[in-house]
């Protein structure tokens, strides 16, 4: 019964995927030049 690894991996490709996703936006953004436009969006 391997009950942890069989939730540990949907798990942890979600977790890369969203940090992956959160990189890329955070990257696009930077590169955009929006953060002078929506200084206090965040």
């Amino acid at each position: 019964m391997s009950r942890s690894g069989d939730i540990n991996t949907p798990v942890a490709l979600l977790a890369l995927a969203f940090v992956v996703i959160y990189i890329a936006v955070m990257a696009y953004r930077a590169r955009g030049g929006s953060r002078r436009r929506r200084k206090r969006d965040r």
